[in-house]
């Protein structure tokens, strides 16, 4: 039944419009990576890791140095109810 509406619907050039339009925002996509230059390829690759606060040497991360979590100021923070 599904076969037959699809069939019956008058797409006309819609379809071909859509297809070359993908083809040309990929193709310029592609031309667009291909012509970055080095210092911006690196910057763009540092993206997901840059969450845009300066960390100083030494600062600290929260963690103890033995790798566990340090312990926090609100006694609520470990899940365990308060009295």
């Amino acid at each position: 039944m599904y076969k037959e509406v699809v069939r019956a619907l008058e797409t006309g050039i819609l379809p071909q419009i859509g297809l070359i339009a993908f083809v040309v925002a990929f193709v310029c996509v592609v031309v667009y990576a291909f012509t970055l230059s080095a210092a911006r390829r690196r910057a763009f690759a540092a993206l997901p890791f840059d969450d845009g606060v300066p960390v100083a040497p030494g600062a600290s991360n929260g963690h103890a140095e033995n790798g566990h979590a340090a312990a926090s100021a609100d006694p609520a923070a470990d899940g365990r109810p308060t009295a």
